[in-house]
């Protein structure tokens, strides 16, 4: 008997052996990324309050108070890509689209144009926050 090729038998072994990695791989491939794009986001965010800090030491430091206030809220991250402290995602991008939005979340592609971000003084300092669900981030 001339045994130059593959049997059904070991065809099928090796499809059901495949399968199972299969099974087993991409829903731990999709939990890896879905981790490393919230990671992305909490990154994201963290950049965007870190501008969002230099703008307001640009523009509110004289407003520096020795206990905590609030200085100025609801600010549209919009301004910090007008005033270039922040970089637009997409260079076609125009600002407040749901379309084709300027920043753009890493976990759904979706924009984070609409998001704003609060300035405020504690200790002689000024800070910023940008207003979102910080859940995630921590």
């Amino acid at each position: 008997m001339n045994s130059k090729g593959f049997t059904l038998v070991e065809l099928l072994a090796v499809l059901v052996i495949l399968s199972l990695l299969i099974t087993v791989a991409v829903p731990s491939v999709n939990k890896i990324m879905l981790n490393i794009n919230e990671d992305m986001y909490c990154e994201k965010v963290t950049n965007i309050e870190n501008t969002a800090r230099l703008y307001a030491e640009d523009y509110y430091m004289d407003q520096i108070a020795i206990d905590e206030k609030i200085i100025k809220d609801d600010i549209p991250l919009s301004i910090l890509i007008e005033k270039s402290y922040l970089s637009k995602d997409e260079e076609t991008c125009s600002l407040g689209s749901s379309d084709n939005p300027c920043i753009i979340d890493p976990r759904d592609d979706t924009g984070m144009d609409n998001l704003t971000f609060r300035v405020y003084t504690k200790n002689r300092r000024i800070y910023a926050s940008v207003n979102f669900d910080k859940s995630m981030c921590e």
